[in-house]
């Protein structure tokens, strides 16, 4: 019933709030599970619940189902955004011969005419329709040696669940808002009840929501060092688990350096990044944009085929639940989260260096942000950040992250390496702001 009522709520109109409203009855079933000892039935109820919004907009297998007619719907219906979108920038590059009284009104025009286009991608998705029964839909089960541990709101409290794919273990606690500041207490209360999981696991992927969506669980202790030490760790989004394998490394690789013209370290980060590609052992072949270059239309056209997009400029996370985030393009150009969700197919790896590229609301069903919406478009593997990066330190920190993946081609692995030497050799930076989110 939620799956079907939400879907009356416009996407970028608050379909993510009307979720979160009614997430008590999940709660309460979720509890109700839990005193009968069906902990795998909790946590199943928990992540189809979690992923319900982004579920609705995963679309390859349902894309596979429609009939021809619906294809050809939806394919006009893309269409139409994109060169509603391709005019709208095109109008916004000439903001600066206009006088102010002028350009206020353009701009209030354009904001109109934005919300036209966001209409057209709500009904391209809603062509897909429900994304099947919620408890028919497979959700992704561990990897061999992974750990979920997933993290549910209660009326009265948090649960939380440590799946291996054969157990499902579960324990309920409290989280009073000034615990979420207390790295030493968080690990306590959501690392230490599963020691024992923890320490078989090979690899952990979290599922957090609400505010624990903040929370950099790779940074919190376990074991007398961060988790990061000792584990490889992602964050995923529940997609269906059915979306694909990750391709070998290597290919055609897009890069965006500084398209604002005002981030010098970009345009070094990008240099050695391209340097770092080119002097491994896998094929990689380079295409550079930078500074007026790099503008939505030469991107989307460029997306399809790449395999690796790495971005180095401005992001911004805005608006109701995410859907105003963008990356900033040249001449005050964007590209924007509804461009990312329209595409033909996204990379199969994306690096999105720029302030709150990784960030989410947080709400307690999972919303969106500029590396969720590249994995809905078909990404297997997003590194992105959940803050404001300093772009004075993260130049000398991707083309190591590339050198180790060069040699370990699990991306969670060499990302977990780059990580603890950016840790070592610079202290005082943030290393801990970049996380890798899968499907």
């Amino acid at each position: 019933m939620l799956d079907e009522q939400s879907l009356q709520v416009p996407l970028h109109e608050g379909r993510e709030t009307f979720l979160a409203t009614r997430q008590a009855t999940v709660s309460l079933l979720v509890e109700v599970l839990l005193d009968e000892g069906r902990n795998a039935e909790a946590l199943d109820v928990a992540r189809h619940a979690r992923s319900r919004v982004l579920r609705q907009l995963e679309r390859s297998d349902r894309l596979a189902n429609l009939t021809a007619e619906q294809r050809a719907g939806w394919g006009k219906l893309l269409m139409e955004y994109q060169e509603r979108r391709t005019a709208l920038e095109a109008r916004a590059a000439d903001d600066w011969r206009l006088p102010e009284d002028r350009l206020r009104y353009e701009r209030a025009a354009r904001e109109a005419e934005a919300e036209v286009e966001k209409k057209l991608l709500d009904q391209a998705f809603l062509i897909l329709g429900v994304p099947g029964e919620p408890q028919g839909t497979e959700l992704p089960a561990p990897r061999p040696g992974e750990l979920i541990l997933a993290y549910h709101p209660l009326t009265g409290g948090w649960a939380g669940f440590a799946a291996d794919g054969q157990t499902v273990a579960a324990h309920r606690f409290a989280l009073p808002p000034e615990i979420l500041s207390r790295r030493e207490e968080l690990a306590r209360r959501l690392l230490l009840p599963f020691r024992d999981e923890i320490r078989k696991a090979r690899r952990l992927r979290i599922l957090a929501s609400g505010p624990l969506q903040t929370v950099d669980f790779h940074t919190l202790l376990f074991d007398g060092d961060v988790l990061l030490a000792s584990h490889p760790v992602v964050y995923g989004l529940d997609l269906p688990s059915s979306a694909g394998s990750t391709p070998s490394p290597g290919g055609h690789a897009l890069l965006v350096a500084d398209p604002r013209d005002d981030l010098p370290g970009a345009l070094d980060e990008a240099r050695a990044v391209r340097e770092a590609l080119g002097s491994g052992s896998r094929s990689w072949t380079t295409e550079e944009l930078k500074a007026t270059e790099a503008s939505p239309e030469a991107i989307r056209s460029r997306l399809p085929a790449a395999d690796l997009l790495h971005y180095a400029g401005h992001g911004t996370f805005s608006g109701a639940g995410g859907w105003e985030s963008s990356l900033l393009l040249s001449q005050g150009t964007h590209l924007t989260l509804g461009d990312v969700l329209a595409i033909e197919q996204a990379p199969a790896w994306v690096v999105l260096s720029g302030c709150d590229t990784g960030r989410s609301s947080e709400a307690p069903v999972e919303g969106l942000g500029l590396a969720h919406a590249f994995l809905l478009a078909g990404s297997r593997a997003v590194v992105a950040s959940t803050r404001p990066a300093d772009d004075r330190t993260v130049a000398a920190f991707f083309p190591e992250l590339y050198r180790r993946w060069d040699r370990e081609p699990d991306l969670a692995v060499a990302l977990q390496q780059a990580q603890l030497a950016w840790r070592r050799q610079n202290p005082g930076a943030d290393w801990a702001g970049f996380r890798l989110f899968e499907p």
